[in-house]
């Protein structure tokens, strides 16, 4: 048994409908609870998806940290969604 690390793209969701920016290759959350299960059947250390995504998370991995921090830094940032 190990550790996953699981990186997914947007997935339809409460906390998605609260988005106000365009979210590309939006997917159900069924699919994407298909993946994850199939990731981890596979102990995968990593499950990334959609495939874009997939490589982008790679090549973050491979850049340097300060890089990585400065490019995360400028993503839009979102409110908080309201306590039930």
């Amino acid at each position: 048994m190990g550790v996953s690390v699981i990186c997914p793209g947007f997935v339809e969701s409460r906390i998605t409908d609260a988005n106000q920016f365009p979210m590309p290759m939006l997917m159900k959350a069924e699919k994407a609870a298909q993946i994850i299960k199939r990731g981890l059947a596979r102990n995968r250390p990593r499950i990334a998806f959609p495939l874009p995504l997939y490589f982008m998370v790679w090549l973050l991995d491979a850049l340097p940290d300060r890089w990585t921090q400065h490019l995360f830094s400028r993503l839009p940032t979102k409110e908080k969604l309201p306590e039930n």
